[in-house]
């Protein structure tokens, strides 16, 4: 530890720093907290820095993720929420001056999460500063929506694999079909994995699945070079690779084998060749999500 201390010490410690403005530089000051921007510890000091911050709540759950933090509560009350959430955020204010950073309210927001159309806001307010709400925002490369209907997350991808669907037509006069499966791989077969447990079980978006699996039909004829009008059954099967449907059911069926709740009769029908030790959570529809950005 001692090592490690006096490597930090003399990494970050004694830095200087000025102000260049219209030519004209102000003296130099010593850096008395944070550290250099760009510098290869920086991200994990962050990290370290910031590891108490869910210690100083008490109503609501953090999801941390490199420099985005989440907070949230669910309750069966929308006043006794709405009193929880003010109080962790007096309390979260607290400990952003104490450990001297600084929340920008402009990229603040939060969200209410419900089955049903609620017009109910929280008035949430930071240092004088009221917090928008949104109706959908962007969380880990997916697209969350008030009512959890998924359709606009649906829409990205379709925007996405159609801009992947061109660049592999406008490739396919030059490159094999082996070339072309890795193209649709690493272009196609990421956006339909991603989180599908989530939304592709949603029943609001199943008129917005549809889009992609024609999408992705379009994809397996371009791979194989194949009429536009070509039924892709057997191209599936040639290239061994799942439909959009069969990528969602085929894990859920395999976690129920897995978990032994299929009927007895069918115990003896399927062999297991792996296990895989999965940590599964129960998640539940949240009644209110803040989130803050630094």
């Amino acid at each position: 530890m001692d090592t490690l201390y006096r490597g930090l010490k003399v990494t970050f410690l004694g830095e200087k720093q000025f102000v260049n403005y219209n030519g004209t530089k102000s003296s130099l000051h010593d850096v008395l907290c944070g550290i250099p921007q760009g510098s290869i510890l920086g991200p994990l000091l962050f990290l370290i820095y910031i590891n108490d911050l869910p210690c100083a709540l008490k109503f609501t759950r953090t999801i941390l993720f490199a420099d985005d933090t989440n907070l949230y509560a669910s309750h069966n009350n929308l006043n006794t929420l709405w009193n929880e959430i003010n109080k962790d955020i007096e309390s979260l204010v607290t400990w952003f001056k104490a450990n001297k950073l600084s929340l920008n309210t402009g990229k603040t927001f939060y969200m209410v999460f419900s089955t049903k159309c609620t017009t109910h806001d929280l008035n949430i307010v930071i240092n004088g500063n009221n917090i928008e709400r949104k109706e959908s925002n962007e969380f880990l490369d997916i697209y969350l929506d008030q009512n959890l209907r998924w359709d606009r997350h649906i829409m990205h991808c379709k925007a996405k694999l159609t801009s992947s669907i061109y660049a592999m037509n406008s490739a396919k006069r030059f490159l094999s079909s082996k070339q072309l499966l890795l193209l649709y791989n690493s272009l196609i077969t990421s956006y339909l994995n991603y989180g599908l447990s989530l939304w592709g079980s949603a029943p609001a978006a199943k008129i917005h699945l549809n889009k992609l699996v024609v999408l992705q039909k379009k994809a397996m004829r371009i791979i194989a070079h194949a009429p536009y009008n070509a039924h892709t059954n057997d191209l599936f099967l040639r290239f061994r690779l799942l439909k959009l449907y069969d990528i969602y059911t085929k894990p859920k069926w395999a976690h129920t084998c897995l978990r032994n709740y299929i009927p007895y009769p069918l115990n003896h029908s399927f062999v297991i060749t792996a296990r895989i030790v999965t940590c599964t959570h129960t998640i539940r529809v949240m009644l209110e999500i803040y989130r803050h950005q630094c």
